[in-house]
């Protein structure tokens, strides 16, 4: 459901304290918001922690 989302760019299972890894893209804290809005009335989501990249250093898309 959330990985359906059009800002979503990738969902990861991961380890530790957090079931899962979302990273979307917005071009404004608006539309950030209205995604969490969103999202925290699923059934199946607990609690978000969000994080804003501030700068990119590098970002590869290529997997080997």
């Amino acid at each position: 459901k959330i990985a359906a989302d059009p800002h979503v760019t990738a969902v990861y299972d991961n380890t530790g304290d957090f079931d899962a890894t979302v990273i979307a893209k917005f071009k404004n804290r608006r539309g950030l918001d209205s995604f969490l809005k969103k999202i925290q009335t699923y059934d199946f989501v607990e609690r978000t922690e969000t994080r804003m990249i501030l700068n990119t250093i590098k970002e590869d898309t290529i997997l080997f």
